[in-house]
């Protein structure tokens, strides 16, 4: 049996959040209205000892000067130029509590930006209400928060190089079939594969249907588990 992941995707199920006590929580948005549903949200299923909040940069500075957060939760606006180095400022001044970035954007280089700049969660403001209580919950137990995208872009960079040898299983596949064929493996979807690759989605499909063909498979889900086996064992079944 595999061991979970303490990284958790975006989607799933909050848990059971009911008597959880926040000490002294830092929210950081410069739109009241945004602070006000967070807030709501936040009280709904914690209880929270200090609920302190900053509309600007000077402000959050200040909170942070006293008694470290349990949780600050940090608006990522686009539209701010320095948003990443508000980051980095929050960690200078108190380095060891988690930071949840929210944005309006997704991208995954805006939230590989973020996580490489010190947060330990992003959460875009079109997911769900359980999405982002699910997001407090890990993080206030020491757990990361992050979209399936960006944590299948992440996998797929640490795949190993693409070098085949005239007697690999799968020498006759061309260099990008068998890149396509490695991401199948980790469970990206297409769209995911087509964003990581720069490729539209439909040239995708022309790949997927192309690995079908050479290996002899007859289906999506035949091709996924071959590629999964492939991936974790080396060879194909």
């Amino acid at each position: 049996m595999r061991k979970r992941s303490p990284t958790q995707p975006s989607g799933e199920r909050p848990p059971d959040t009911s008597g959880r006590y926040i000490h002294r929580l830092v929210l950081y948005d410069a739109c009241i209205m945004a602070r006000f549903s967070f807030r709501c949200m936040i009280e709904k299923h914690f209880k929270v000892g200090e609920y302190l909040e900053a509309g600007d940069t000077r402000q959050l500075l200040k909170l942070l000067a006293g008694p470290p957060p349990e949780l600050a939760i940090l608006d990522l606006d686009e539209s701010r130029e320095n948003e990443m180095d508000l980051i980095s400022l929050t960690r200078q001044s108190a380095p060891d509590f988690p930071i949840l970035g929210t944005s309006e954007y997704s991208d995954l280089d805006r939230i590989e930006a973020a996580v490489t700049a010190g947060v330990k969660g992003f959460v875009c403001k079109a997911q769900s209400h359980e999405s982002f209580i699910h997001a407090v919950q890990l993080l206030l137990q020491g757990d990361r928060y992050l979209s399936r995208e960006y944590l299948a872009k992440t996998k797929a960079d640490l795949l190993p190089p693409l070098s085949y040898s005239p007697h690999h299983p799968l020498h006759f596949l061309s260099s990008r079939e068998a890149q396509v064929f490695q991401l199948i493996g980790i469970k990206m979807t297409c769209s995911q594969i087509a964003e990581y690759l720069g490729l539209s989605p439909k040239t995708i499909e022309t790949y997927r249907e192309n690995l079908k063909l050479k290996l002899g498979l007859t289906s999506g889900t035949e091709l996924t588990r071959t590629a999964m086996d492939w991936v974790e064992q080396g060879h194909l079944q």
